[in-house]
């Protein structure tokens, strides 16, 4: 009996230490830009930071020192979209006429940039439509974040700025820079605009 209870505790200590990491458990690495410190420096290592001047003040990662992201998909378009306190909540981009239908497909919006003037791509901040004149988002790096052999994410860090309108009044963001993972349950089809 006492070898039982032996090998029994031996086998429930192993299994009990034994676990899958995943993209969360990565954590967050708050670097603060060199040059604005209340800024995350611009990375593309999965730091899961963002940050830009939202109306010249900051807004930047959750209140826990993460952002977030989630990326849609329909059958012929993208939807990026980026979460962070305070001010603003989500700042969500449209990308029309691209097809994807894995986690995987992300790697092709690798070195993209898209013109947000461009009336095919929408801009909402906490839901509503902003009325872009001018502005760009750039994904400078989107690669396969690999864990166990095993691709548990995409890693996507870029830059985006903007200027408009919204309903009440002038909208800019400026030096907006992300780099986020995307794990297996922010991507999500039918998350949307």
């Amino acid at each position: 009996m006492l070898r039982f209870t032996i090998l029994l505790t031996t086998l429930f200590f192993f299994c009990a230490c034994t676990r899958t990491i995943g993209p969360r458990d990565l954590g967050t690495v708050l670097v603060p830009d060199p040059t604005d410190p209340q800024l995350p420096a611009y990375s593309e290592t999965g730091l899961n930071t963002l940050g830009a001047y939202y109306n010249n003040m900051y807004w930047t990662s959750n209140n826990n020192g993460s952002g977030s992201i989630a990326v849609g998909y329909r059958a012929d378009s993208i939807v990026v979209g980026l979460r962070g306190a305070p001010g603003i909540y989500e700042v969500k981009f449209l990308i029309p006429k691209h097809t994807i239908g894995r986690l995987e497909d992300l790697v092709f919006l690798n070195d993209s940039t898209f013109d947000l003037s461009n009336t095919d791509y929408k801009v909402k901040i906490d839901n509503e439509l902003i009325n872009v004149q001018s502005g760009s988002l750039n994904i400078k790096r989107c690669r396969k974040l690999v864990i166990n052999t095993a691709v548990s994410g995409v890693i996507i860090s870029g830059t985006f700025d903007l200027s408009g309108t919204r309903s009440n009044g002038p909208v800019t963001l400026r030096k907006g820079r992300f780099d986020l993972v995307v794990a297996k349950d922010d991507f999500v089809y039918g998350y949307w605009f």
